[in-house]
């Protein structure tokens, strides 16, 4: 494995755990609104 396909690969790994961090915000913002 390269170091491009490497970097890409943990890239799209923080970009879904930052996309699945703002869903469980807005879930959580839908039932307990601030």
């Amino acid at each position: 494995m390269d170091a491009i396909t490497r970097i890409t690969m943990r890239t799209t790994k923080n970009l879904d755990l930052r996309q699945r961090i703002k869903l469980i915000a807005t879930a959580t913002n839908e039932i307990y609104p601030a």
